[in-house]
């Protein structure tokens, strides 16, 4: 009995070294891995990933700081002040302002301005044109004027209240006259104004001083 078992673990002896033998590569059988490209990212984790995505926040905020400072891209608000009608209010104005601490830039414009109200006949043929001259003149009415195409105007007017009368003292003629505004081409100038708010008493004190004046905001030109 004892021999047998001396036997049983000489066999497992032979064995276990038989089997270590077999699981050893053979000289030149070695499989070698190739070479990783060299772009080939390492893996990480997602804190090491979150870490290194906080970093370039952080350098492109500090980029962007250091190229555009707190401001940058805002343009200053501005006013424009006007229309003014004449060249000297344009200069005591601006002395004003600049006293006040308003830096200011003039530019001009023309502008249409109603300066009242024509009556008038319209276009008619010369013979229809005669006789209402010669009803006008048998009237003592020597305010017209006959002009290209035998328009007859029987004047103009600053006031509504004047036209108005004109008009009636036409009708009780037997005529039918029209009434327009009139017009003409002005030019005004404006001050393109950098908000100073130390001096806005100045500028509302201005503006209560000339009533065509008005102020709004604007973006500097």
């Amino acid at each position: 009995m004892r021999y047998l078992i001396y036997l049983l673990g000489a066999v497992n002896l032979v064995f276990f070294l038989w089997h270590a033998v077999q699981n050893e590569p053979a000289a030149g059988n070695v499989r070698v891995m190739p070479a990783l490209p060299a772009d080939t990212r390492s893996i990480q984790t997602l804190e090491e990933m979150r870490t290194e995505a906080g970093a370039a926040d952080i350098s492109r905020v500090g980029e962007l700081t250091a190229s555009l400072p707190p401001g940058a891209g805002q343009q200053p608000s501005c006013q424009v002040l006007g229309p003014i009608s004449a060249n000297w209010q344009v200069d005591a104005i601006s002395k004003r302002l600049e006293v006040a601490g308003f830096a200011s830039q003039r530019r001009s414009s023309e502008i249409k301005v109603q300066t009242g109200y024509w009556i008038y006949l319209p276009a008619m043929k010369r013979d229809a044109a005669m006789l209402v001259v010669k009803l006008l003149d048998e009237a003592n009415d020597r305010e017209y004027f006959v002009g290209r195409d035998n328009v007859i105007s029987l004047g103009a007017f600053e006031e509504m209240s004047r036209a108005e009368v004109r008009l009636k003292s036409a009708r009780k003629l037997g005529l039918d006259p029209l009434l327009e505004p009139t017009y003409e081409t002005r030019s005004v100038y404006w001050l393109d104004l950098e908000i100073a708010n130390s001096g806005e008493a100045e500028l509302a004190t201005i503006i209560k001083e000339f009533p065509d004046i008005q102020i709004r905001e604007a973006a500097c030109p």
